[in-house]
């Protein structure tokens, strides 16, 4: 039993002894790689070299524990999402309402679910329903699966026509009481634009006389809102234009024409058409459309139009012509037609020409042109000069008397309506415009009624020159249409003080009001009246 016991022992001791030199060998090997990078590395070249070596070795452990948290959780499977949107929404057209529809459901039951919208650059919301709330969210309330919540929102894209709208969403909700964040985007193409700007197809035309060359370019507001500061840019920039085009605001379902005098495009590129213009249309400077015109240049003994056009309403127009010695067309571009774009087909030794007459009275445009086309034998079309021609219509112009502002706020004072004893002060407005090209020394004027005076204050979105001194009020502006804006605003302020013979009746805060503006490439002038204008109601006793 001794010897056995010993012998046990030894195996005992034998096995600790060995099992403690197994325990000890990695780490005597990683100390003794250590103390040699130390002594190598470290001893003899830094003043402190056991701390430099121990910041160094804490640095490192850092980095190593930093890349360990990255690789788990790039590798940790991501967190199943509880929500899922299934959005709906018609062919995108840039500039018009575009409704979306999104219906959100839950595989499991989720809490205080909210919303958020991400659009586009420049997107204009029109409604939503729920309503956004003033930090662009929308509150859904509590979702269970098999439920579904439903947010409509309607929008207003500024996007060119091919280019990809990404309408993106995030949600916050609550789940077992903790918060949680997820996100998502879907994409649609812009695949229509409600801003159209086109050529007609009368004047695409493979070739076009060297000088004195016309398009007429047709930008329309298809649309039941209006589109805000449309412009026109061209590339490269009309000597006659300049490099854009300003029409100002578009009314819902507003047509407008820019005649666009058309030039040899510099430089000349072997391969290339003679003419290469382009142009891009924005509204609110976002870009909705764009277009291109391309031909070539060639001349020929045209015939001439010998005879002033001038256009007036509810009356014939005539057109004289000379040496037409073939058949051939005579091209019109009249705004206030109807077609506002025809083709007169014309024979050898025609000499007149009839327009039927129109009736509209007031328009932006005031300017119309002809030109002659050819035909080669083979098929090609040729336009040859164009020759301009004048709309003796009246420029839009009216006179407004404002208590409120169009958004409801309130800008007058005192009573309203007036009450004998007491001052009420209104807001008188005048606009004038949009005027399709541009006119020059526009002067507005008009005289106050007695008990009515101007008191200095006044509103001049557009500038100019004005008079509120006396009982007559003047407005006048150096330019309206062309490259400056194509409606024009003034507001002065009067204070109507009211007498007992006035009482029961509306009584006139301005007189008739006058506007003229003069056309010197036509040598026109234009004269518009608006008013008179009373209070919003009668005087009070």
């Amino acid at each position: 039993m001794p010897s056995l016991q010993r012998f046990t022992n030894r195996r005992r001791a034998g096995l600790a002894s060995y099992t403690f030199q197994a325990g000890l060998g990695p780490a005597r090997a990683f100390s003794s790689y250590a103390r040699r990078i130390f002594y190598a590395k470290y001893q003899d070249k830094h003043r402190h070299p056991r701390v430099v070596f121990v910041f160094d070795a804490a640095l490192l452990g850092i980095c190593a524990l930093l890349v360990a948290v990255l690789v788990s959780v790039a590798l940790r499977p991501p967190r199943p999402s509880l929500l899922t949107l299934n959005l709906t929404a018609p062919a995108l057209t840039s500039g018009a309402p575009v409704p979306l529809i999104a219906r959100i459901g839950a595989t499991k039951d989720v809490h205080n679910v909210r919303l958020q919208w991400r659009l586009p650059p420049g997107t204009e919301i029109l409604s939503s329903e729920p309503v956004v709330s003033a930090d662009g969210r929308v509150f859904l309330g509590d979702i269970s699966p098999g439920e579904l919540q439903v947010a409509h929102l309607v929008v207003r894209l500024y996007q060119p026509v091919g280019a990809t709208a990404s309408f993106g969403f995030s949600f916050a909700y609550e789940e077992n009481g903790q918060p949680f964040d997820e996100v998502g985007s879907e994409e649609r193409q812009v695949t229509a634009s409600a801003l159209a700007a086109v050529v007609p197809d009368e004047f695409r035309v493979d070739s076009v006389s060297s000088q004195g060359g016309m398009i007429p370019l047709v930008i329309e507001n298809t649309t039941a809102l209006k589109l805000p500061y449309v412009q026109v840019t061209f590339d490269p920039p009309v000597t006659e234009l300049g490099e854009r085009v300003t029409l100002g605001s578009l009314a819902a379902k507003e047509k407008r024409y820019v005649f666009v005098p058309i030039h040899r495009t510099e430089p000349v590129i072997s391969g290339e058409r003679d003419i290469r213009l382009k142009w891009i249309v924005s509204s609110g400077a976002r870009e909705v459309s764009r277009g291109a015109f391309e031909a070539d240049i060639f001349d020929w003994k045209w015939p001439t139009v010998t005879s002033a056009l001038i256009s007036r309403p509810t009356s014939e127009t005539h057109i004289r012509l000379s040496g037409v010695e073939s058949q051939m067309t005579l091209l019109v571009a009249h705004p206030l037609l109807d077609p506002e774009v025809r083709e007169i087909e014309l024979t050898s030794g025609q000499t007149d020409v009839v327009l039927p007459s129109f009736t509209i009275r007031e328009s932006p445009a005031h300017e119309w042109f002809v030109a002659l086309l050819g035909e080669w034998p083979e098929g090609g079309r040729l336009m040859g000069p164009a020759t301009m021609g004048v709309i003796r219509s009246a420029i839009p112009f009216e006179t407004s008397v404002r208590y409120t502002s169009s958004e409801g706020d309130q800008i007058g004072a005192g009573p309203n309506p007036p009450k004998v004893g007491e001052d009420t002060r209104y807001w008188v407005f005048w606009t004038i415009g949009p005027v399709a090209d541009e006119v020059r020394d526009v002067r507005v004027s008009a005289t106050l009624p007695t008990r009515v005076r101007a008191t200095g204050n006044v509103t001049a979105p557009n500038g100019g020159m004005w008079d509120v001194s006396g009982q007559t009020v003047r407005w006048s502006l150096p330019r309206l249409g062309g490259i400056d804006a194509s409606e024009a605003v003034f507001g002065f302020e009067v204070e109507v003080s009211p007498r007992s013979q006035d009482a029961g009746r509306p009584i006139m805060v301005v007189a008739t009001s006058t506007a003229t503006a003069a056309d010197d490439s036509t040598d026109t002038t234009f004269r518009m009246q608006a008013g008179p204008e009373t209070s919003e109601g009668p005087v009070l006793p």
